[in-house]
């Protein structure tokens, strides 16, 4: 039964934390498998079949590299018979510049609720910029997060600053953005009164927001440029009204000053370096949220749904499969250092990430919509999802070659191509669809049917006679199939798109070929 070796395997990391050796990834993986098979088996579910080649290779592309593979990456993924070579896949995929790129785009937006664009009083991209750094270097997750909480320097320059200037270096904005952010909890929901669903208390907050009472947000110009800073003063306290003071004459209620206090803490002796200490707390392997989250966050990012909610009674008390693996995903990346490609690479090689999205429900009288929720909640079958912004463009522009440029270029195996620089406005494709995750689908469509669109389509067809010839045949339709779904067409799928090809010559025939699938369900999800 699951229950014993997931017991077992806790044990082991609780040693594990005193000190290497690790287990290997793709033993935590598999361990993390048995426990939900057995789940599964124990609750009458059965799991869909794994995902073939093709839907691998694009998703895994997707996910951790924010684009589809290039073409001929993808031919020669699906030629080969190695067996290891989706391990091969996610570990070159782990290594690319387009991992940092695309996990420090989603994380900038994770801490900031933006986009990573310039704003008036901060730069989302010199954050996205240290992000990708971090990730690149594999920097343990836990400095990233400390050096983040005690940033300073200018918006020009420092990333951990920006972190902080997005919340205008406030710090009761920053109190609930440290806990949102790393812990995953509403902290800021008792500055008022104590949290009505979780242990923390007003004075809690209240402590915590102490933390930046001496951090000041500096504005002026030089240059003709606009820009802002971060310090920490030597002297300044967090001041608040007295409730329990009698008002003064005038009627104004007398303030108390605020010491910087750990949650659930006495109030310490006079701190010299007060954000060094709270980010000690924050990032702590005793802190029981800090790695739960985290490997929560990833999770999510990978599936498409959480494994829970950090402080969900109901998961936490329910013997759950979901919390087993939270836990020993959590307790593994608490004994690596925080090891954030380590954690990708877990999830990324499990067969429970690498499951078919399936069929609809209807089938086998499964048409009960809690049984199509329990599925999904049990993790049974890959949950298809919208792409991202950042994927939709992305995508288009690896596929296509288009960038907005005149003469686009074939693009590089693995290349990750970059938009041009955000200023702020609407006016580039991947900024006019808004939103992140969260984006629906006819607002991905409303870029699709636009001029963009058109013109990338028309670069694509360019770019496949190129490619293939002239002539217009079978080997264009299976091109721009590699190119955009990362598979080849079927038989049927080959011949009516070579009838659609057919009634215009050239290019004409082959740009509506690709209009039609850039707008197609499949492009636009990630299954």
């Amino acid at each position: 039964m699951y229950k014993s070796a997931v017991a077992a395997f806790l044990v082991f990391m609780s040693v594990g934390l005193a000190g290497p050796p690790l287990p290997k990834p793709e033993e935590v993986s598999a361990r993390l498998d048995a426990a939900f098979q057995s789940s599964w088996k124990n609750q009458n579910l059965a799991a869909e079949s794994a995902a073939d080649d093709a839907t691998f290779m694009r998703r895994v592309w997707l996910d951790l590299a924010g684009t589809v593979p290039p073409p001929l990456v993808a031919r020669d993924f699906l030629a080969s018979k190695e067996a290891d070579q989706r391990a091969r896949v996610i570990d070159e995929l782990l290594e690319s510049d387009a991992f940092a790129d695309h996990w420090a785009r989603v994380w900038t937006t994770n801490l900031t609720g933006k986009r990573p664009i310039k704003f008036e009083k901060y730069d989302g991209r010199v954050l996205q910029e240290f992000l990708k750094d971090s990730f690149a270097a594999n920097k343990p997750y836990g400095q990233t997060v400390s050096e983040l909480i005690c940033g300073e320097g200018l918006s020009e320059s420092s990333g951990p600053a920006n972190f902080l200037l997005r919340y205008e270096a406030k710090p009761t904005d920053l109190a609930g953005a440290v806990a949102k952010s790393f812990l995953g909890t509403s902290l800021q929901c008792a500055q008022c009164h104590n949290h009505p669903f979780e242990n923390w208390k007003k004075d809690d907050f209240w402590g915590v927001a102490a933390y930046f009472a001496r951090v000041r947000m500096l504005e002026y110009a030089a240059d003709d440029q606009y820009l802002t800073s971060l310090q920490e003063t030597r002297r300044g306290e967090l001041q608040v009204p007295d409730a329990d003071a009698k008002p003064a004459e005038d009627g104004t209620q007398p303030k108390k000053k605020i010491q910087p206090r750990i949650p659930g803490e006495e109030v310490p002796a006079a701190q010299a370096k007060r954000r060094p200490t709270l980010a000690r707390w924050v990032t702590s392997p005793d802190n029981p949220y800090f790695a739960r989250h985290t490997v929560n966050q990833v999770w999510t990012q990978l599936f498409g749904r959480p494994l829970g909610k950090v402080r969900n009674k109901e998961v936490d008390e329910d013997p759950d499969v979901r919390r087993d693996v939270w836990e020993m995903l959590t307790n593994d990346f608490k004994a690596s250092d925080y090891d954030f490609k380590r954690l990708v690479r877990i999830i990324a090689t499990t067969k429970t990430y690498q499951l078919s999205a399936g069929g609809t429900d209807t089938e086998a009288g499964d048409s009960n919509e809690d049984l199509h929720h329990q599925k999904l909640n049990q993790f049974v079958r890959f949950p298809t999802r919208t792409l991202s912004v950042d994927q939709v463009y992305r995508a288009v522009v690896q596929a296509t070659g288009h960038t907005g440029d005149p003469e686009p270029e074939q693009p590089k195996p693995g290349a990750d191509a970059d938009p041009p620089e955000a200023d702020g406005t609407a006016d580039h494709p991947s900024d006019l669809l808004g939103g992140e995750r969260g984006q629906t689908v006819q607002r991905a469509l409303a870029l699709l049917n636009g001029e963009y669109v058109h013109q990338a389509a028309l670069s694509g067809a360019k770019l496949t006679l190129k490619v293939n010839g002239q002539k217009v045949g079978a080997d264009h339709i299976e091109w721009i199939f590699l190119a955009t779904l990362s598979r080849k067409p079927t038989k049927d799928e080959s011949a009516a798109m070579l009838k659609l090809a057919a009634a215009n010559k050239g290019a004409a025939g082959l740009e509506d070929v690709w209009w039609v699938i850039l707008n197609s369900a499949e492009f636009n999800t990630n299954h």
